[in-house]
């Protein structure tokens, strides 16, 4: 059946299954690979808004720092487990690597707002000296 110059061309049957098929088999590598591109130093940068630590209390700060880095912690211990078993790195790509790397940039983000604040550390191993 031939179609007239005014109809839209036809949008089911096999020819244009087989277009977008092979429109999605061509992409999909393109996607999957788009994942990776991001280096840590980037999200680290793009995962944290400027500022958000900047009305926090320096005991505030090393609070939250301390939950943070416990949760960091806990991410590594993950990863490290779900190396051990097949598809490991899939797992860890998919489950914790976002997290692991939000969590990197809370941690960068809380450090540059206590250096900004002049935050002494209360941890019981600081020193009160100067090297300079």
């Amino acid at each position: 059946m031939m179609q007239s110059v005014n109809e839209p061309p036809r949008t089911t049957g096999p020819e244009n299954f087989r277009r977008r098929a092979f429109a999605l088999v061509a992409t999909l590598p393109l996607l999957l690979a788009s994942c990776g591109v991001l280096s840590d130093d980037a999200a680290l940068k793009a995962l944290i808004s400027p500022g958000k630590f900047d009305l926090y209390a320096c005991k505030d700060l090393e609070a939250y720092g301390r939950k943070t880095k416990v949760r960091e912690e806990e991410l590594q211990q993950a990863m490290a487990r779900a190396e051990q078993s097949s598809g490991g790195q899939l797992v860890n790509l998919v489950a914790y690597r976002n997290e692991y790397v939000q969590v990197r940039a809370e941690l960068a983000s809380l450090a540059a707002a206590a250096a900004n604040k002049n935050c002494k550390s209360q941890s019981p191993w600081a020193s009160e000296r100067s090297l300079f």
